[in-house]
């Protein structure tokens, strides 16, 4: 821990030279709006000590930005990449909440990079699929297994020192031409960590995810947070549906975006814009959303919310009600 209280501090799960992926957990300061206290604690993973303290800080100014938006009625211009066109909206609608477009809002799709304008659109655009991807993976059962006895697969699960675990993976693709992996970590039938990523490059992608599953199995041996409530029959029933996961792809019919972004996405996506929450001298915080994807964790409650996006449509109620909720992160 180096600095003083519990607004500003930052703990390591391990030294940075002992040439490994490193678990970050910090917080620049309280964001507080309106006597409203907003999500503030960041977490990275990297072996280079500059790009692990430049990740947390990006992650800060994402919820910085979200919180100084809540509630806004001030109107922000939105780019849509699909139609070239300038779009009107309150600046509350991205934000924390309730909203009429996407129905509910968290951080999802939104990204702060303080080395490159345009990977921080991508990244944002990146997390939207992933958690609109996880819809379709979790609700659906769709997707395929990832062979962990891949010797690549292998070498990137212990650089993570995860190989004492019980790792399950999955990749689908049915929202755009880039890759979304999903990784479920068990220890003795128990969820012990989650981890998404969504990347144009595959292995980029399963690094991604891997490193997330690190960073949650950090945070929940320290403690720091309980993100997996379960009751044992809860437990039984999530690892026999993983275990007991059949591959099922299903074709779809994409549609160009951008040569310079390298996407193509699903037809049904009518739209996708993108936002600038906030700017200084050394990055922006982009926010991507759009009316036919939640913008939000698919967790129940979270979709309830969202039952007049398209994408909720497409899944079903039924479906939603009768599969345990979803617990990747």
């Amino acid at each position: 821990m180096i600095f003083r209280n519990f607004s500003d501090y930052l703990n390591t799960s391990n030294q940075f030279f002992l040439g490994i992926p490193t678990v970050n957990v910090g917080s620049v300061s309280v964001i507080q709006m309106n006597s409203i206290e907003f999500p503030s604690v960041s977490s990275s993973c990297s072996i280079m000590k500059k790009e692990a303290f430049l990740k947390l800080y990006s992650e800060y100014l994402e919820r910085s930005a979200l919180a100084s938006n809540y509630q806004s009625t001030e109107n922000i211009k939105c780019f849509d990449l699909l139609s070239g066109r300038i779009n009107i909206l309150e600046r509350g609608h991205l934000s924390y909440g309730k909203n009429f477009i996407t129905g509910y809002c968290d951080t999802t799709g939104t990204s702060s990079n303080p080395f490159s304008s345009s990977n921080s659109v991508k990244k944002a655009i990146a997390e939207l699929i992933e958690k609109n991807e996880l819809i379709f993976f979790w609700y659906l059962n769709l997707g395929e297994k990832i062979d962990i006895n891949d010797s690549k697969v292998k070498s990137l699960i212990g650089e993570n020192l995860l190989a004492n675990y019980e790792i399950f993976l999955f990749k689908i693709g049915i929202l755009s031409s880039w890759f979304t992996v999903i990784g479920i970590l068990f220890k003795d039938g128990q969820v012990v960590s989650t981890g998404i990523c969504c990347n144009e490059n595959y292995k980029c992608a399963l690094e991604g995810a891997i490193q997330e599953m690190k960073i949650l199995r950090v945070l929940n041996s320290y403690k720091l947070y309980s993100n997996f409530p379960l009751t044992q029959e809860e437990q039984n029933i999530i690892y026999k549906k993983i275990c007991h996961f059949e591959n099922k792809i299903i074709s779809s019919k994409l549609k160009k975006v951008s040569s310079d972004l390298n996407l193509s996405i699903n037809e049904m996506i009518s739209d996708l814009n993108i936002a600038i929450l906030s700017r200084n001298k050394f990055t922006a915080v982009v926010s991507v959303y759009s009316s036919s994807l939640i913008k939000c964790l698919p967790i129940k409650e979270n979709l309830m919310k969202c039952v007049e996006v398209d994408i909720v449509k497409k899944i079903g109620i039924n479906s939603i009600i009768n599969t345990p909720d979803c617990i990747v992160l």
